[in-house]
């Protein structure tokens, strides 16, 4: 029989055991833990660049360059991190503006919508959703443009900041395109120390686009239509906006607007557009007969004034999110007599064979 002496020997091994498995499983969890955030953490910064420019739009692609010093330097903070990098657009960080650094003859600032974080194969999504009392200051002692994305529509800066709210592009025809900025671009880190618009030429994704509404067009002489797609590559309609350009080692495409096409459609109906080009983020508000989408109303005539609004093949408060048609639904209530004429035309058929029918068997009887 074994002493108690070595009993107790053999239960401080086992115990000496436990702790060291406990404690290697402790350290395995955190570790796993935090690679699930593996990336920017909280009080991060990222560095994002832009500026005026001018734009060449060739075959395929867009080529931006700066204009002589114009570049703005702005330092994003991480406020929070996304809960899992890889999450998507629905579990995203946010950010805020917490510096500036102008160039010399700095003229424009572009503040990004969100900056997408590729870590390796793992992406985070940060959302810029505020910017610091001294970065306003900062901008207000200053004369200069200012674009903004729509979580920060609600800043007011001072008599000497203009904010930008249109922008424009020449088509490939020399048409000049206006639009309504919507949303601004997002900047794309690609894990090299600059970023790209896209994460690949094949599946270009919208939201990582400036998205506006065309409002206007300046047409060429003799030309009646104007060029959506100029960068071939992409999947959907993209081209480069002339007045901003950005990039950390070189000029990218963070002014590159996405627009989808609309048509209104529908028998016995007269609209006042046919069709517009509209971001994919427009929220549509109707009242009535008339449907609003960013800066554009469209009424809806019915052929028959006393046909009645069923309502819109769209709800109010509902997104764009493709090229899509919209109708407006109306019952008509013209009166069709045709119902009230065959009934006629029935009874006296009727009335007829009854006739014949007694004069038959009133002929018999005699």
């Amino acid at each position: 029989m074994k002493s108690n002496s070595s009993i107790k020997n053999m239960l401080l091994v086992v115990s000496l055991v436990l702790v060291v498995s406990i404690s290697a499983f402790a350290i395995t969890a955190e570790s796993a833990d935090a690679k699930v955030v593996e990336g920017k953490d909280v009080g991060d910064t990222f560095s994002f660049a832009a500026g005026s420019g001018k734009v060449v739009h060739n075959p395929g692609q867009d080529v931006c360059t700066y204009n002589t010093d114009s570049k703005v330097t702005l330092t994003l903070t991480v406020v929070t991190i996304p809960s899992d990098y890889n999450k998507g657009w629905d579990d995203v960080g946010t950010l805020t503006v917490t510096a500036i650094e102008f160039s010399a003859n700095s003229d424009l600032i572009y503040i990004p919508a969100y900056i997408i974080d590729k870590q390796g194969s793992d992406i985070g999504i940060f959302k810029v959703t505020s910017i610091s009392d001294s970065v306003k200051s900062e901008i207000n002692e200053k004369t200069i443009s200012i674009v903004l994305p729509q979580a920060l529509k609600s800043e007011s800066f001072g008599k000497s900041v203009t904010v930008v709210k249109e922008g424009s592009y020449t088509d490939t025809m020399g048409n000049v395109v206006h639009y309504s900025i919507d949303e601004t671009g997002s900047a794309y880190m690609n894990g090299y120390g600059a970023y790209s618009l896209y994460s690949s030429a094949e599946a270009a994704d919208y939201r990582y686009c400036e998205q506006g509404t065309v409002t206007k067009v300046d047409y060429a002489p003799g030309q009646k239509t104007y060029d959506t797609k100029m960068s071939q590559w992409a999947k959907n309609d993209l081209t480069s906006c002339d007045s901003w350009v950005c990039g950390l080692s070189w000029g990218d495409m963070i002014g590159t607007v996405l627009t989808y096409e609309v048509e209104f459609v529908g028998k016995g109906v007269t609209y006042s557009v046919d069709s517009l080009k509209c971001a994919t983020n427009a929220v549509v508000s109707i009242k009535d007969n008339v449907l609003t989408v960013n800066s554009f109303t469209v009424t809806a005539t019915p052929a028959h004034e006393e046909d009645i609004l069923q309502g819109w093949s769209i709800a109010d408060g509902d997104k764009i999110t493709s090229d899509m048609e919209i109708s407006a639904n109306y019952e008509s209530t013209a009166s069709d007599n045709s119902g009230i004429y065959n009934a006629i035309l029935v009874i006296i058929v009727a009335v007829i064979a009854a006739a014949i029918i007694l004069h038959v068997i009133y002929h018999k009887k005699k």
